[in-house]
């Protein structure tokens, strides 16, 4: 790599791209956190770097310990360095059994420690379809009067549950990758962390005239209503929002950051005296999930569906609810 560096008419962000290797581009941001850690331990403590040792990484490991590194953080260690090694094709590796050991060691010890893991909590969906109908339908023959903040809080909690994307696809979501297909609303996420090569990167959402809350008809409603268009022009569909002269105009160029997403919908949860601390924006995602697998949906089905590469990703996000598990203990034989 160094000399395709010094080489003449190299491109960098090319070359950069190759350093990443196998990874998305937010998990190599991650492991950049961890190996620049480790680089300044190292240049503290003399080591060489970055064809460092194995008594550099195991005396790395004791220190963070001692110094009160977590548990997420031991879990990027291992896969961080690996990564370094690989892309400075590296032949010897420093990280040898007594290594990775020693990490799981520390890993196992942190996870008893750690407590009972919190998933997100699921929201479900009657919840939101109460609200569009006090905030949205209330207002049929007066969409003017539609809270603008309401409505976006619901239409991104709507795409999110039917979709089962993740907030970062909806933050960059545009008007131009959403169509009209007559009976249904398809969706198309250019890019997503659990589609990296984008070759199941379809979402439908059909209508659903039995239900008052029917998701295609508030999508339509939410286009018509702020100037967005079927296979547009870009403009986002979590846009920010500004006052002028005491109304609310979208800023369709400017998208919405999470946390500020996540205020505005617990602002509405409670002002409809629904519990809002527990929500996130993985709220729906993981509502969704549930309600497929409790509608009986294969986990292979509804892999495909959510855009993930393996079976087993969707249990990640089932909530595991009383119910739930009252169904599967009801169903020992009782002598």
């Amino acid at each position: 790599m160094e000399r395709l560096l010094e080489k003449e008419g190299s491109n960098v962000e090319i070359i950069n791209m190759m350093l990443r290797g196998p990874v998305a581009e937010s998990t190599a941001a991650g492991y950049k956190t961890v190996v620049n850690r480790f680089h300044g331990y190292c240049m503290e403590r003399g080591y060489t770097f970055p064809d460092f040792t194995k008594n550099a990484v195991l005396e790395f490991v004791h220190d963070c310990v001692s110094e009160g590194a977590g548990y997420s953080f031991f879990t990027k260690l291992m896969p961080s360095l690996d990564l370094l090694e690989k892309v400075l094709d590296v032949t010897q590796t420093a990280l040898t059994p007594i290594v990775r050991c020693a990490v799981e060691g520390v890993k196992r010890d942190l996870a008893k420690r750690r407590g009972v893991v919190k998933k997100a909590t699921g929201y479900s969906w009657a919840i939101f379809a109460d609200i569009i109908q006090k905030e949205i339908l209330a207002f049929g023959d007066t969409p003017e009067r539609i809270d603008a903040f309401a409505f976006r809080s619901l239409v991104r909690a709507t795409i999110i549950y039917f979709t089962l994307c993740r907030f970062a696809d909806y933050h960059d979501l545009t008007d131009s990758e959403v169509t009209d297909g007559g009976h249904y609303i398809k969706i198309v996420f250019l890019r997503s962390k659990n589609d990296q090569f984008g070759d199941n990167s379809i979402s439908v959402i059909p209508e659903r005239p039995q239900s008052a809350a029917c998701p295609a008809r508030l999508i339509r409603l939410y286009f018509q209503q702020f100037g967005l268009k079927f296979g547009g022009t870009g403009k986002y569909l979590n846009f920010r929002i500004h006052r002028v002269q005491g109304n609310h105009v979208a800023l369709p160029k400017f998208s919405l950051c999470q946390s500020n997403a996540t205020k505005w919908t617990r602002e509405l949860l409670r002002k409809h005296g629904y519990e809002a601390e527990a929500f996130t924006e993985k709220s729906e995602k993981v509502q969704g999930v549930t309600d497929l697998l409790d509608a009986n949906k294969a986990l292979a089905d509804v892999m495909v569906f959510g855009r993930w590469k393996r079976e087993t990703t969707p249990l990640h996000y089932r909530a595991l609810s009383i119910d739930f598990r009252l169904k599967i203990a009801s169903s020992f034989p009782l002598v």
